[in-house]
């Protein structure tokens, strides 16, 4: 794992010659974090929490890679950018959107990286992001991402029963999140 991360490391990053960019599916994040933790090494996690920092923002790394390859950003596989939560900045994010699985990758890395670095802006933004996935996007099994199409989320209360997709890899997800959420506690009162 470690030279992966290494290689990973050395094409990715703030500095002269790197890609200002991060991974299409969010779960390196998670691996890096783990890895920093076991290892004590602080580049991974400054790794994953650059990944977190840079995701949606502008200019968008996708479009900027489909150019550097002579494609047109328009023709992006997947239609949006919602699809896997880089069309904003995380910080600036207030809806789940897209792919179930990949969302709940992103906010435990976002955890991860909240509880690591003290960052209450990225605790603020899960916190909106947990109100509106168990307010308006969660089945009361815990499932989630009702839509085959995208693997994921569609609108608010689109909750389906004949035809849930609810993936048990997005409910997993959940947990990673669950988990990660209730150690960071809550950085604002909640009414009694």
């Amino acid at each position: 794992m470690c030279r992966y991360a290494d290689h990973i490391a050395s094409m990715f990053g703030p500095e002269p010659g790197k890609r200002k960019g991060y991974c299409g599916h969010e779960e390196i994040e998670l691996a890096l974090v783990k890895l920093a933790r076991a290892t004590g090494e602080n580049k991974y996690m400054e790794l994953a929490k650059y990944f977190i920092d840079q995701r949606g923002q502008q200019p968008h790394y996708f479009d900027e890679e489909a150019r550097a390859r002579g494609a047109d950003p328009k023709a992006y596989h997947f239609k949006t950018y919602e699809y896997n939560q880089s069309h904003k900045p995380v910080r600036e994010q207030d809806k789940v959107v897209g792919h179930a699985v990949r969302a709940m990758y992103l906010y435990s890395g976002m955890a991860d990286i909240a509880t690591e670095y003290g960052d209450d802006t990225l605790k603020v933004a899960l916190e909106r992001l947990w109100d509106d996935l168990t307010t308006k996007s969660l089945y009361v099994t815990g499932g989630l991402g009702p839509s085959a199409h995208n693997e994921g989320f569609t609108s608010d209360y689109d909750l389906p029963n004949e035809t849930a997709y609810a993936e048990t890899c997005a409910s997993v997800g959940l947990v990673f999140w669950a988990s990660r959420m209730l150690g960071m506690g809550r950085t604002r009162a909640t009414p009694i």
